[in-house]
């Protein structure tokens, strides 16, 4: 009886404390690490300033590959000095982060362990915006597929998901990607300059399909999430993040997946190539 009472006691005291205190440290980590301006940060703010400039963001942006409505936010965004919109978007992002795990109904306490996991860090670190594609497959259908199809490799089984769930309005974002790719207004991926990629194509493909047929038959979305990046030919190691959330249901498991994901996260990211 005394070593379960205990027990129970040092659980209360990391969840009260300990993770609260390393959430902080690593909030404070991060703030002290951030680079000036992150290099996709940079690619995204020089997009957003080719439309005021009457250019093309796909020329003037190399590696700039979001939907076209992906500049309604990075314009305004650009008429900010760079180190300003820089801290914008650092604070705009742990906002919506913390945001599309509350929707996703992830207790507080996962939620404290999830944003210690590398991949956030990372995500944050280069200014990218993995936060944009998981608030918005936390929202309706018709509004959130207009953000997930920012980063198809993030989302891809999600749209499988509603279109099993019947929801057809999802199609008139990809509709109108696919007129302006035809009109020559919109640029795909070209995956043989990744270098950066850590994409497990094409041996990830019976996981993702696992994961997908479960994901879908149970309505699941965080199995459906987790499926994508294993069935993409392009995955940037930030995007490993939604492999965790199924792990947020158990925040032991989710611990043991943040602490192991620091060391394969550290191990790609010292890849010559990555």
């Amino acid at each position: 009886m005394n070593n379960e009472l205990h027990r129970s006691d040092m659980l209360e005291t990391i969840r009260k404390y300990i993770i609260p205190a390393g959430l902080f440290a690593f909030v404070i980590f991060a703030l002290s690490h951030i680079p000036k301006i992150g290099i996709d940060f940079e690619m995204l703010y020089s997009a957003g300033g080719a439309v005021w400039n009457l250019k093309n963001p796909y020329t003037i942006a190399p590696g700039f590959y979001s939907a076209p409505w992906m500049l309604v936010i990075l314009a305004p965004l650009s008429l900010f000095q760079l180190q300003t919109a820089r801290w914008v978007w650092f604070a705009l992002g742990i906002i919506c982060y913390v945001t599309a795990f509350k929707r996703m109904k992830i207790s507080n306490i996962s939620i404290m362990v999830l944003m210690l996991n590398p991949f956030i860090y990372f995500d944050l670190m280069l200014g990218n915006y993995n936060w944009l594609i998981l608030l918005g497959a936390t929202l309706p259908a018709a509004v959130g597929s207009w953000f997930v199809i920012l980063k198809p490799q993030m989302s891809i089984v999600l749209f499988g998901l509603w279109i099993k769930q019947r929801r057809w309005l999802i199609f008139i974002p990809v509709t109108i990607l696919a007129i302006l790719y035809a009109l020559k207004l919109y640029v795909l991926p070209n995956t043989s300059g990744m270098y950066w990629s850590t994409s497990l194509w094409p041996y990830g493909i019976p996981i993702g399909l696992a994961l997908a047929w479960f994901g879908i038959k149970r309505d699941d979305l965080f199995l459906v999430l987790a499926a994508a990046p294993f069935l993409a030919p392009y995955v940037g190691v930030t995007t490993w993040l939604v492999v965790l959330l199924p792990f947020t249901r158990n925040k032991y498991l989710l611990t043991a997946g943040v602490l192991i994901s620091w060391v394969i996260g550290l191990w790609l990211v010292s890849l010559p190539n990555v």
